[in-house]
């Protein structure tokens, strides 16, 4: 005769196979879900470059200067001497600036010392034409080094995608800016 065990074991065996065909029949989803991707936050999400009036930038290493919007929409690039600003250049550099993406929110109480947020390495100032400012304070790079901890005001520290970044610090170069007139060539003339 079959043992007690055997027919429990049956039992249990029945009730899998009863289980697992009430779950092909019935699904627990309904339908497929297609994963959507979230987009990463902007950094400044309501700005405009076209709204942008002026930029102002200094770091730990002594560059400072300012690009202001004039009333006839050109760049001035203003440091020791005020002068004409490459207007793509310009472009560029805020456009960066404003498609900056967060890569993670940290809280607002956390240590900034420890991420050089206490005495930034880089400031950019922005100023629009409401009169808005947005203070981006820049400290240090992220231990696994793809990214900066940045502040903007008096928002909790975030970090930022070193690359994109790196390419802002490139366009911030003081010789970008300026724009070169060209010098007169000299033509040689012959006397006869």
């Amino acid at each position: 005769m079959i043992r007690r065990s055997t027919w429990i074991l049956l039992i249990v065996f029945f009730i899998a196979l009863g289980v697992l065909i009430y779950l092909e029949r019935n699904p627990l989803s309904t339908g497929e879900k297609t994963p959507t991707t979230t987009p990463a936050p902007v950094l400044l999400n309501d700005w405009k470059f076209e709204d942008v009036i002026s930029l102002q930038y200094k770091n730990n290493k002594g560059i400072s200067f300012t690009l202001s919007k004039q009333a006839d929409k050109t760049w001035k690039y203003i440091a020791e001497r005020e002068l004409p600003a490459n207007e793509n250049i310009v472009r560029s550099t805020i456009s960066s600036i404003l498609g900056l993406n967060v890569a993670a929110s940290l809280p607002l109480n956390f240590q900034l010392d420890t991420v050089g947020l206490v005495m930034p390495a880089s400031t950019i100032m922005l100023t629009d034409t409401q009169n808005r400012q947005a203070t981006i304070q820049i400290g240090n790079m992220t231990p696994t080094e793809n990214g900066y901890y940045l502040k903007v005001n008096n928002a909790p520290p975030v970090v930022v995608n070193k690359y994109a970044l790196d390419e802002v610090f490139t366009l911030l170069s003081p010789s970008n800016f300026i724009e070169l007139t060209p010098t007169p060539s000299v033509t040689p003339t012959t006397n006869p």
